[in-house]
């Protein structure tokens, strides 16, 4: 019943699409970073945030975001820029293949985040609905869940039954590549001529998989409580924080140019929040209290 209140069992379709477009994202950045090199990948995926924000209305149908929130995004960018060419490993590689993947890369990305959005929103203005049918909302309760905001209706469960479909449509993705271009049998044949288990040979792939399935059902949470820009945001200052972790595990030089990067990033990301609640509560036409993004 909770399922049918919060919209996610007529989503399917939808959601599915989200996996292989999320699938075909991720695969298109696999095969760029054979082409191309650390450097060259940092100096394009640092767009994420602006292209997000430019297919918003397309995607997302939201209106068109202020320009205080583009102007953010751009500084957000320019942060990425700057750490891209700190940890730089050498000059710039390019390869036209590569382009191009990297390319395809940050557009079904970008186009990735809205239409989660989307589906999300999609689904508690159902749960909204069905909740408001049937009594269920009360007074401010049932005025929050119309406009979408916090006081909605709870959707978690849209939120999980999301990303189990999301990321099973992208895990049968894979595998069915796998097995067809011989990966998986040249897999088992590496593991086994080290003397191991292909399952154990796989332990930390599976590790790195739990902790990462935490991290990206947080990261839905915030596209259903805020928005994918600001979705798109975290996941920038995710890039910082792993770069800035990775000082504390391998002894490496800090740069003038890693302290910029950083600092532009965490405040543009403040700015695209800060820019984009505004214009929410203009639009809602009442006040909101301004409250700080998720960590």
């Amino acid at each position: 019943q909770h399922r049918r209140r919060s919209g996610g069992g007529g989503d399917l379709g939808r959601f599915c699409i989200c996996g292989v477009s999320m699938a075909m994202s991720h695969g298109f950045g696999l095969a760029a970073n054979v082409r191309i090199n650390y450097s060259t990948a940092a100096i394009f995926t640092s767009a994420r945030v602006p292209a997000v924000l430019l297919l918003r209305p397309l995607v997302g149908r939201q209106g068109h975001a202020p320009p205080a929130a583009h102007a953010a995004a751009l500084c957000v960018m320019l942060g990425l820029l700057a750490f891209g060419f700190a940890e730089k490993h050498g000059s710039p590689r390019f390869s036209v293949a590569g382009l191009v993947l990297i390319g395809l890369n940050l557009a079904v990305g970008a186009f990735t985040f809205n239409f989660q959005d989307y589906v999300l929103k999609s689904c508690a203005r159902k749960a909204a609905a069905a909740r408001a049918g049937d009594g269920s909302l009360q007074g401010d309760e049932h005025r929050g869940a119309r406009k979408g905001g916090a006081a909605g209706p709870d959707t978690s469960s849209s939120q999980d039954d999301l990303m189990m479909i999301m990321y099973g449509t992208g895990a049968c993705m894979y595998l069915v590549y796998t097995v067809a271009s011989g990966e998986s049998a040249a897999f088992v044949a590496w593991s086994r001529a080290r003397g191991e288990t292909p399952l154990r040979a796989l332990a930390p792939v599976l590790v790195s998989a739990l902790l990462t399935a935490m991290g990206i059902r947080a990261l839905i949470g915030v596209t259903a409580e805020f928005d994918a820009a600001r979705a798109s945001s975290v996941t920038s200052l995710r890039k910082v924080c792993t770069i800035v972790f990775s000082f504390v595990l391998f002894p490496k030089p800090l740069g003038l140019l890693h302290v910029i990067g950083g600092a532009l990033t965490m405040l543009g990301s403040l700015g695209v929040h800060r820019a984009l609640h505004t214009a929410a509560a203009a639009q809602a036409g009442a006040p909101a209290p301004l409250q700080p993004p998720p960590p």
